[in-house]
């Protein structure tokens, strides 16, 4: 009887009509759940990105809005590219934050076209849509972003424009320009993916252009730095050196625990481990990749240059990241594009199989994908985007101050940042920084207030500078959901 079920389902399968509006269906699930979770607040460092570009376009300076406590904040931990970008489409609507995120949200809708229209598979589509993952990174603002927005360029370079010397250039150009503007360490993980490809393939000749067109676009990332230094209260060779520091640091603090604490280094794997089971990634990854590799050892015929293009995109910057061993925060955001690609190994797997298997994989995906994404996904949903709930509040308390046209210094959150745009203190920057904690005593007369999250009054140095800050002025309590706002009575 599953048989007979499975070769009538196969068979209607076969329509075209049917495909058509299994994919408008498709569109319309994914672009609601994507609109809704643009609402969704900063999370720790996209402030970092976002801030930078908001003060450009609005203040003609390249700098943190971090006041008078650390006047000199220049923003080249990373190269500037981000920063540019969410600084523009934080101008396009009233509400900065949401109007940045379009960025996030154009680039994953072209991941979605691109996907559906290299592998041509409903079943993978679906896994993409309704991946927490994947929903999760519609709405981060972060360089890693940026670097998915390059890899679909080079994607489209490798698979449609290969035969077009110029063209395919061109499109090689442009998304190493991307990734060397926005994060150096992708732009050398995704050129040695580059470099292995042709050399396995032998093809001598793109290797020169690989090389030479890395080496303008680093050229121009210098020039664009150069550039912005303008804006800066920093010089170029300082700004410069600093967009090096994150290598220097990951690299630097993983090789120290390998040779000397190898127990940290465990204990930062099993980290990352933890929160890739967290937003739903490690079962998608150990599911697809050991049915991708099955099929691939099976029937050997399966691997072509595409198929070996995209294994070596999901499998050498896995490797890195886990041989590095840096979590980083809150999201595992290096993993986009290595997932991406090993999505798209999956789909042309799909192709290359008889139409009866191809139905019986799509009808396995799409099971387990449910199971295993829908609570997730109707959770994210639900909370507006939020991937961390008690953090949820900011954009209320931003709007209150607002409304009540206060205005002057507040010591909050970095990710006020985004919505307050008056001067701001940082907590994060006060906690453990008795130098940083003596500025803001010195000036508690240049502050209006202080926005504490409820659980930060356990923290000895917050309770500190708040007793001070009771004692010297009168001050007025407003509760939100997570947050207090501390303000002068006038």
């Amino acid at each position: 009887m599953f048989n007979q079920l499975n070769n009538t389902l196969v068979n209607l399968f076969k329509s075209k009509k049917l495909k058509i509006i299994l994919f408008i269906t498709s569109i319309i699930i994914y672009l609601y759940s994507r609109i809704v979770v643009l609402n969704g607040e900063l999370l720790t460092e996209e402030w970092l990105f976002l801030s930078p570009g908001i003060n450009l376009f609005s203040n003609n300076v390249f700098l943190y809005d971090w006041g008078i406590l650390v006047p000199d904040g220049n923003p080249f931990h990373k190269p500037p590219l981000t920063s540019l970008v969410y600084g523009l489409f934080s101008n396009f609507l009233n509400d900065q934050v949401y109007s940045a995120r379009i960025f996030s949200f154009i680039v994953n809708i072209l991941g979605l076209i691109f996907l559906y229209r290299f592998t041509k598979s409903i079943s993978i589509v679906l896994f993409y849509i309704f991946s927490y993952y994947f929903l999760a990174s519609s709405l981060i603002i972060q360089t890693d972003i940026l670097v998915f927005l390059a890899f679909i360029v080079l994607c489209l370079a490798q698979v449609y424009f290969k035969k077009k010397l110029y063209i395919f250039i061109f499109f090689l150009f442009l998304g190493f320009c991307i990734l060397w503007m926005s994060k150096i360490e992708s732009a050398l993980i995704i050129l040695f993916c580059y470099s292995l490809y042709y050399f396995l393939l032998k093809e001598k000749k793109y290797f020169l252009y690989l090389y030479l067109i890395n080496l303008l676009c680093i050229l121009i990332t210098f020039l664009l730095i150069f550039l912005l230094t303008n804006f800066t209260n920093d010089g170029f060779n300082a700004n410069l050196l600093s967009i090096f520091y994150p290598i220097e640091r990951i690299v630097g603090q993983q090789t120290e625990n390998l040779i000397f604490n190898f127990s940290n280094y465990i204990h930062s794997l099993g980290f990352i481990v933890i929160k890739l089971f967290k937003f739903g990634l490690m079962p998608e990854i150990v599911f697809i990749t050991l049915l991708s590799f099955y099929f691939l050892m099976k029937e050997k015929y399966l691997i072509d240059k595409e198929i070996l293009f995209f294994l070596i995109f999901f499998i050498v910057p896995i490797f890195i990241y886990f041989f590095v061993g840096y979590a980083g925060l809150q999201y595992p955001r290096y993993f986009i594009f290595p997932y991406y690609s090993l999505l798209i190994v999956f789909g042309l797997i799909q192709n290359k199989l008889t139409l009866v298997k191809n139905f019986q994989i799509a009808q396995l995906t799409i099971v387990f994908l449910i199971i295993l994404n829908l609570k997730d996904f109707y959770f994210l949903l639900k909370n507006n985007g939020n991937l961390f709930p008690q953090e949820a509040g900011k954009k209320e308390v931003a709007t209150f101050l607002e409304d009540k046209n206060i205005n002057g210094n507040l010591i909050t959150y970095e990710y006020f940042s985004g919505y307050i745009k008056n001067n701001s203190y940082l907590w994060d920057v006060i906690k453990g920084y008795k130098v940083n904690q003596k500025k803001v005593l010195n000036n508690l007369e240049n502050i209006e207030g202080i926005v504490v999250k409820k659980g930060d009054y356990l923290n000895d140095d917050v309770n500190q500078i708040l007793n001070i800050f009771q004692t010297t002025y009168t001050l007025k309590k407003i509760e939100f959901k997570n947050y207090d706002l501390w303000l002068k009575k006038l």
